[in-house]
């Protein structure tokens, strides 16, 4: 299949395949012409793009935020080839599980198109976008392949046992055609049933069986015992309690059943912890993040200048405890759960009150790695935005070294001969702009929070100032 193709097809393109005798048969290449014209507005500032530049240009847009316009769908068009060879190896690797090729091929692409999730720990000065996708992608299908497979190896009442309410959640939502509520009845059902379910069957036996009538209504007595936490309605017989059951396990093999997924679908492959939470919809998160901003602008003023010193510019608690006046460096710690608290508190009271939804302490506590991740955004946004400002209204005669040396990961020797400078030249240069962009951003710390960082803050602002370099969506300023 092997074929050169100009980068307006590698990245506005997908594949068309099918299965052909045990091997993946590629029928041709799909293009989107929303996608061709998008493609050609990137590229319009540049004279030769290379290919690594846009793709990290791209990836850099999708991490940090949509800076490009379509940067994710013209990344998963750039990775759908690796999801050929991906789906042909894991073909022939999985034989024994009698996958079609087109099942693994699909598996890869819905992994391809979640770069959160592929690319949550890359590396941008280590590695080439397509060769650690590439790496990251077979990995999670192969994992999520295998464990596809689990739903044949029990009967239906094992499968409610073995498998956790967590992908039975996942399953009803995608699955199934019932309400938030319904599916909240079917959860709980199944929380019963899992508490109370013992197997009668002999020792030895592989298939459990059906609980007993006295099962049946000890788990109908759970459900009406606990259905009022949930503002369920109890109901009078164990007959809805088998047919919720019944959803559970339809949903739950339904959803290891693999189609060719669309590239605009919005994937959603790692939901939250919480089994009886509902992942947001798009105009949810909206409402959560304006929720979270609201709630963050209340704080008092020392509170919100601990939270932007800690999560955005990740300075030591020893530093912040001196800065800020605080006595013990422990209270640091102590502080910033308090301010995380009243966070979560002002999320719990708007799902109470716009979405009818209760969430208990414990589901509140399980909900601090999301808002750790939302508040390192948030309060690492304005240093971000400070930052690119800085560098395109000072050093913008600066740009084309950046570009070639974070944009395209090129080596100082190479930035160098396209510059027609030295590489001592070009080391130099790049140590400059670091330590006049750490020296902003320390003053901006003064100017905008009024606060006076201590001399041992300096590498954290370095590190920050750095690592802000080598990510930066360069693409995206024209």
């Amino acid at each position: 299949m092997k074929q050169q193709r100009n980068l307006e097809e590698k990245f506005s393109t997908v594949l068309q395949v099918t299965d052909g005798k045990g091997k993946l048969v590629l029928i041709g290449w799909e293009s989107d012409r929303k996608l061709a014209r998008n493609f050609q507005q990137i590229v319009a500032p540049y004279q030769q793009p290379q290919e690594e530049f846009l793709a990290r240009c791209l990836l850099k847009s999708s991490l940090n935020g949509s800076e490009i316009p379509f940067d994710r769908e013209h990344l998963c068009a750039y990775l759908d080839e690796s999801c050929f060879w991906i789906g042909k190896a894991l073909a022939k690797e999985l034989a024994p599980l009698n996958l079609t090729p087109s099942e693994c091929f699909s598996s890869a692409r819905i992994f391809a198109a979640d770069p959160k999730k592929i690319f949550k720990n890359y590396d941008f000065s280590k590695s080439k976008v397509e060769k650690y996708a590439s790496l990251k992608i077979k990995s999670a299908a192969k994992e999520h392949l295998h464990l596809g497979k689990e739903v044949y190896k029990y009967s239906p009442w094992g499968l409610l046992r073995h498998s956790s309410k967590k992908k039975f959640s996942q399953a009803l939502q995608r699955h199934s055609n019932l309400s938030k509520t319904e599916i909240q009845s079917c959860l709980l059902a199944l929380e019963g049933y899992k508490k109370i379910y013992t197997s009668c069957q002999d020792t030895g036996s592989q298939k459990l069986t059906e609980p007993t009538s006295q099962q049946w209504q000890d788990i109908l007595n759970f459900y009406n015992k606990f259905c009022w936490k949930k503002n369920l309605e109890p109901v009078e017989d164990d007959g809805q309690i088998k047919e919720w059951l019944n959803q559970c396990i339809q949903a739950r093999i339904a959803w290891e059943k693999l189609d060719f997924a669309p590239l605009d679908e919005d994937f959603t492959m790692d939901p939250p912890d919480e089994e009886l939470y509902f992942p947001p919809q798009a105009e949810e998160l909206v409402a959560v993040n304006s929720v979270l901003t609201g709630a963050f602008l209340d704080l008092e003023l020392a509170e919100r200048q601990l939270l932007k010193l800690w999560y955005g510019l990740g300075i030591a608690q020893g530093d912040i405890a001196e800065v800020l006046g605080i006595e013990k460096q422990y209270q640091v710690s102590r502080k910033l759960k308090n301010c995380n608290k009243k966070l979560l508190l002002a999320v719990a009271a708007w799902c109470r009150e716009v979405q009818q939804m209760s969430l208990n302490e414990e589901v509140i506590k399980e909900q601090n790695e999301p808002l750790t991740e939302w508040l390192k955004q948030y309060c690492k946004g304005g240093f971000n935005e400070f930052l690119r400002e800085v560098l395109m209204s000072n050093r913008p005669y600066d740009l084309p070294l950046l570009r070639l040396r974070y944009g395209e990961a090129l080596t100082v020797k190479v930035v160098a001969e396209k510059l027609n400078i030295s590489p001592e030249a070009v080391a130099d240069k790049l140590e400059q702009v670091g330590e006049y962009l750490a020296g902003e951003l320390r003053q901006f710390v003064a100017d905008n929070l009024d606060l006076e960082l201590p001399i041992s803050a300096n590498k954290k602002l370095a590190d920050f100032t750095n690592k802000w370099l080598v990510a930066a969506p360069y693409g995206a300023w024209y």
